[in-house]
């Protein structure tokens, strides 16, 4: 079966590379700067502790969760069901952590996953919420996607404003 490619195919491509760009390479700009982030294997199995204390809500949680909103929007909105939906976002964030942990690029935290599906789970909620209230798909997906060519354009924006002020 082949399927057409639309605006809400090509920004979740971007949204996956921007993903990938954050988690793994910290939003670096240079080679250099990627080579200082290679680091002993580090591997956190207890959930909420870190640096010797437990921590509950911290600024790296919280962004964890906020990327991974998007994760669980574009689910959905691309055909997973509110039953599939979430455990493809701890799918994709224990691939993420695991290619963190096989190229020291950083920390396997358990942590971490926990925060990415949580996020995933709130990107699929506020979705289902929007097709509440917009009872068309087609109208709450425009919707979805206006926000998102927005934001893209603001991080694409900021991207270049970083590199040319990295150089």
């Amino acid at each position: 079966m082949k399927q057409k490619i639309n605006l809400t195919n090509i920004l979740f491509c971007i949204y996956c590379l921007v993903l990938i760009w954050v988690v793994l390479f910290k939003a670096s700009f240079s080679w250099d700067a990627i080579r200082l982030l290679v680091r002993e294997r580090e591997i956190n199995l207890i959930p909420f502790y870190g640096l010797g204390e437990w921590v509950f809500l911290n600024r790296e949680m919280l962004l964890n969760i906020i990327i991974f909103v998007p994760m669980g929007t574009y689910l959905c909105m691309l055909g997973a069901s509110a039953k599939t939906a979430v455990p493809y976002g701890f799918l994709v964030s224990l691939c993420l952590e695991t290619i963190q942990l096989v190229t020291r690029l950083g920390t396997f935290d358990v942590t971490d996953l926990i925060t990415n599906t949580l996020g995933t789970a709130i990107g699929m909620c506020a979705y289902l919420l929007l097709r509440l209230l917009v009872k068309e798909k087609k109208t709450a997906d425009r919707a979805v996607n206006i926000v998102a060519c927005t934001v893209a354009g603001g991080v694409a924006l900021l991207a270049v404003v970083l590199v040319l002020a990295n150089r």
